[in-house]
């Protein structure tokens, strides 16, 4: 770290938004370390046995995970996790890595790194920027498997101190659902953007974070005092006694206002002449329905579909039914706007990694979201909304 005592500035991309004050804890993660290159031939039995044993106990680590998110924080945010486990137990994977082991005598480690290093090339030249995002899936069991395969340690952040800002180039998904929301007043991560899934949990969380902000997690140290501005996208490092003051007044502005707002929630929104005025909030997933309600909101307006299509591979109907069925009931009687996904490009080339490899006449809405969505409309006050909207009106 690079880290001063001078007042530093850093622009981002505001993903959840509030003021966060407190002191910093950075992040320093180190990236599991292959040194074991190679094995002896004799030895390749013995090492595929190892890399199966470690996938058997990354697994149990994930499940165990996911468990607790589905408890905590609702069941939308812990398929993440099954989206992981498929990755983590897909044959094709698998197979080649076994395959490198078992042929060019790799070591395990250096097979599924070279394997996963070719999975992440794959999903980041999808055009879709929230299936671009999985990624973070690829590298969080990557770091999963790796640190095992290697004698490290998976750290842990669930175990912070009070009023404390979480610094770092990047949080991956399993890092990030450990947040304790009683404990930290802010997140501001190097990398990432607003679809990655750091930025769909810490609205889950309503934890103010700021991402995308270059190397501000290299110029800070541990105990630095910092500003998390989620409302404006920056973050500041060290600011003086008088920026310090007048970021807790505006932070204190905030809360009246929101005590104000919620006084006010259940009153009609009608304009000075009369107008009435429907407002609806834009959901990512369901967990953020029962916030829209307590802040008055009249229905969804958006509920964009694209978190169902994070895991590994393209919702059923039934699936996308259930999940559609819950948003609809928990909201009614107000309506409900469901934004279908464009798979676009990647659909119709057939994005080996999307479940449709031998489908590339796949259509650009797959036949099985318009019928879920079919399905959901019979007597229910729902909408479909289509992802591109023509300039042509």
């Amino acid at each position: 770290m690079t880290a001063t005592s001078e007042h530093r500035v850093f622009d981002g991309i505001c993903v959840s938004p509030g003021i966060g004050i407190g002191r910093a804890f950075a992040y320093d993660k180190q990236a599991p370390v292959i040194t074991r290159q190679r094995v002896a031939q004799y030895l390749v039995g013995e090492e595929i046995e190892r890399f199966r044993n470690i996938l058997h106990q990354a697994g149990d680590e994930i499940r165990r995970i996911r468990r607790w998110v589905a408890s905590e924080q609702g069941e939308e945010l812990a398929q993440i996790f099954d989206a992981q486990l498929a990755m983590l137990e897909d044959a094709s994977i698998l197979a080649r890595t076994e395959a490198l082991i078992r042929e060019k005598h790799y070591s395990a480690e250096r097979a599924y790194a070279e394997e996963l290093e070719r999975v992440k090339e794959a999903f980041g030249s999808i055009e879709n920027e929230y299936l671009r995002a999985r990624v973070s899936d690829i590298a969080d069991i990557e770091n999963q498997v790796l640190m095992r395969l290697a004698g490290g340690e998976v750290k842990a952040l669930d175990s912070l101190r009070a009023n404390t800002i979480v610094l770092a180039h990047d949080l991956l998904p399993s890092e990030m659902v450990r947040l304790e929301r009683r404990r930290i007043k802010g997140v501001v991560l190097d990398a990432g953007g607003a679809a990655s899934h750091a930025a769909i949990i810490a609205r889950s969380l309503q934890l103010p974070t700021v991402v995308g902000t270059g190397d501000c997690s290299q110029q800070v140290a541990d105990g630095d005092l910092v500003v998390v501005d989620g409302n404006e996208g920056q973050v500041h490092l060290r600011p003086d006694t008088l920026g310090e003051r007048r970021y807790r007044a505006r932070r204190q502005r905030q809360l009246r206002r929101e005590r104000d707002l919620e006084r006010r929630r259940n009153l009609p929104a009608v304009t000075q002449d009369g107008q009435e005025i429907a407002l609806m909030a834009n959901v990512d997933v369901q967990t953020e329905v029962q916030m829209a309600l307590d802040n008055g909101a009249s229905g969804v307006g958006m509920y964009r579909t694209e978190f169902l299509y994070l895991n590994y591979r393209l919702p059923s109907e039934e699936e996308q039914f259930k999940v559609y069925s819950a948003l609809v009931e928990s909201l009614a009687p107000h309506p409900v706007v469901i934004r279908t996904m464009d798979l676009g490009g990647d659909a119709a080339r057939g994005q080996p990694l999307l479940g449709v490899a031998r489908h590339p006449h796949l259509p650009r809405y797959p036949r099985s979201v318009q019928d879920a969505v079919a399905r959901l409309a019979q007597g229910r006050s729902t909408r479909r909304g289509a992802d591109l909207v023509t300039n042509d009106i």
